[in-house]
C-alpha cells in the first residue's frame, strides 16, 4: 500500500504539519539558518512519525480537529524534529555523504553545523511540546528523546560485536528507533482518548512497529541501491554496526567461515564486500530469518491495534503496518 493511501484520512493535517515544520525552520531574520532550515525540509522525508500522532488521535475517538485539542498538530511537528535532529547527530557519527538523495547537512556544511542544528531542532520540538501543558505528555517524549540517546550510545559501544544477542540487538533498537515510534502513538492517543487501554495498545503497536522498521532498515542497507534508499548502501558495514542481518548470518555461516567473513566485515572495502556479504546473505536463509523477524513485529503490532473501533484510521494504522514490510522485501524476492 502507498503512503499517499495510507495517509489520505489525514492528509490535510499533514499539509498543516508540513506548513507549520515550515515555519519553525525557516521563519529567522538569519539568512544563514533559513537557507539550512529550507535544505532539511527539502530533503524531503516519510513523515511515519507526525502520521502516527495523527491516526493514533483519530483512531482513539477524536475523529474531529476539536475533539483532539489544539496541540495536534503541534505535537506532530515536535516528532518531526526530534526525528530530524536526531538524523543530523548520526550522519556525523556515520560520516553518512547522501540522504534522501541529497549531500547531508555534515557533507555541506560540516559536523558543527550538523551538530548545532540538529540541537536547535531538539530545543524547538521541546517548546512545541511545551504549549501542550500536559505533563504526561511532557514525560513521555522526554522519556522517548532519553532512550534515543541511550539507543544511539549502545549501538556505538556493540558495533564490531557479531556475538550480540538478539535480545540485546532488540533491546538497543527499542530504545535508538521504536521509542518514539511508541510515543508519537501514545500522545497521539492521549489527545484523541482519556482511556488507558488506547494509550498502552497503541504504544504496544508503535514500538513492534518501530522494531520492524529498524530491521527492515537494517536489511535495506545490504540489499538496496543508492537510488532506491536515497542514500549509499552498507554504511552499517562501514560503521561496524552489530545489525540483525548480519547477526542472523554470523549464525548461519559455519564456524570454520566465521574468521574470513569476520575479516570481510571489518575490512570495510566498499561495494566488493558488500557484494560478497549480500550474496551470502540471499543464499544462506539469513535473509528469510530476518524477513520472519521483521513480519513477526508487524503482526505484534497489528495484534495492538485489536483495542480500537473499526475506523479509516485504524485501517490507515494497518496499512502502515504492511508498508513496513513492502518497502524491504518487496521487491527483494522473499515475500
Amino acid at each position: 500500500m502507498e503512503l499517499e493511501r495510507i495517509y489520505a484520512p489525514v492528509r490535510e493535517d499533514l499539509d498543516t504539519v508540513e506548513s507549520v515544520l515550515h515555519e519553525c525552520l525557516t521563519a529567522t531574520a538569519d539568512t544563514s539558518m533559513s537557507e539550512v532550515g529550507r535544505y532539511v525540509l527539502e530533503s524531503g522525508g516519510k513523515r511515519v512519525r507526525p502520521a502516527l500522532v495523527l491516526l493514533s488521535a483519530k483512531a482513539s475517538g477524536g475523529a474531529s480537529p476539536a475533539s483532539c485539542g489544539e496541540h495536534m498538530v503541534d505535537l506532530a511537528c515536535a516528532v518531526e524534529l526530534i526525528h530530524m535532529a536526531s538524523l543530523l547527530h548520526d550522519d556525523v557519527v556515520d560520516n553518512a555523504r547522501l540522504r534522501h538523495h541529497n549531500p547531508t547537512i555534515n557533507m555541506k556544511w560540516g559536523d558543527d553545523v550538523s551538530i548545532a542544528l540538529g540541537d536547535y531542532l531538539y530545543s524547538v520540538a521541546f517548546e512545541l511540546i511545551s504549549r501542550c501543558d500536559d505533563s504526561s505528555i511532557v514525560r513521555c517524549m522526554s522519556a522517548a528523546t532519553k532512550s534515543m540517546c541511550e539507543g544511539q550510545l549502545l549501538q556505538i559501544w556493540e558495533r564490531k560485536n557479531l556475538e550480540l544477542s538478539m535480545e540485546r540487538y532488540v533491546h538497543i533498537v527499542e530504545k535508538k528507533t521504536a521509542a518514539l515510534f511508541a510515543a508519537s502513538a501514545q500522545v497521539g492517543a492521549s489527545l484523541g482518548s482519556e482511556d488507558e487501554q488506547f494509550r498502552g495498545g497503541l504504544g504496544d503497536y508503535g514500538l513492534s512497529l518501530g522494531v520492524s522498521f529498524q530491521i527492515v532498515d537494517d536489511y535495506l542497507d545490504l540489499i538496496g541501491d543508492e537510488v532506491r534508499m536515497g542514500k549509499e548502501p552498507g554504511q552499517d558495514i562501514a560503521a561496524g554496526e552489530a545489525t540483525l542481518p548480519i547477526l542472523v548470518l554470523w549464525e548461519f555461516v559455519p564456524e570454520d567461515e566465521r574468521q574470513a567473513l569476520a575479516a570481510l566485515l571489518d575490512s570495510r572495502s566498499g561495494e566488493d564486500a558488500l557484494g560478497v556479504i549480500r550474496e551470502k546473505l540471499l543464499s544462506s536463509g539469513a535473509a528469510r530469518k530476518t524477513q520472519d523477524t521483521a513480519i513477526a513485529y508487524v503482526e505484534s503490532a497489528k495484534k495492538s491495534l485489536d483495542v480500537l473501533a473499526e475506523s479509516q484510521y485504524k485501517v490507515s494504522l494497518l496499512g502502515l503496518a504492511d508498508f513496513v514490510l513492502e518497502r524491504g522485501f518487496a521487491t527483494s524476492g522473499l515475500t
